[in-house]
């Protein structure tokens, strides 16, 4: 490593995919070793309790897992406020994002869980992505033909995201819950 006339050496530290707490060490030959934590990972806020909604899906690993950006956070609150003045039913919002951000799991291949390096998912890794459970009120209905309720989320979610001009950047539905995405 190279140091300027001060002695002073730059490094640049490249995170993973994973927020969290990170030490960093250096050493060298005619210096002090040193250390210091760092915390990588986004300002995400906590979703607000809704009384129109509720949050499923923590687990002992990760039993804080509904963190968003403010966009999304109020997107959601609307969204779930609406659908209830419609349905009487609140929605159950799952797996938004951890409180700093990044990946949720390391791919574990002895159980069937969604794929966290798909595209499709990486918006859970910025606060701007989140499942709405719709099992709940799809019985008799399939994926290509989605219940009433679940056409109307798609809908009230296309309308709450007007920068968005294709359907397939604001939602896909995976039969037992709709992912919906902000670009904000």
């Amino acid at each position: 490593m190279t140091t300027d006339a001060s002695g002073d050496a730059y490094v640049t530290y490249t995170s993973s995919e994973f927020a969290g707490q990170y030490e960093i060490r250096a050493s060298s030959e005619s210096a002090t070793p040193a250390a210091d934590t760092i915390s990588v990972g986004l300002k995400l806020q906590p979703i607000s309790a809704g009384s129109h909604f509720s949050f499923i899906g923590e687990t002992p690993a990760h039993p804080s897992n509904h963190f968003g950006t403010p966009t999304m956070n109020v997107r959601l609150a609307i969204l779930a406020d609406q659908f209830y003045d419609n349905t009487d039913v609140g929605l159950e919002f799952n797996d938004t994002s951890l409180p700093l951000g990044g990946r949720f799991e390391v791919a574990d291949v002895s159980t069937a869980k969604p794929s966290w390096t798909s595209p499709r998912h990486c918006d859970h890794r910025w606060g701007q992505g989140t499942d709405v459970r719709t099992r709940t009120f799809q019985d008799g209905y399939s994926k290509a033909n989605p219940s009433p309720e679940v056409r109307g989320i798609m809908a009230k979610w296309l309308r709450l995201n007007p920068e968005v001009s294709d359907p397939k950047e604001a939602y896909f539905w995976e039969g037992d819950h709709l992912h919906l995405k902000t670009t904000r």
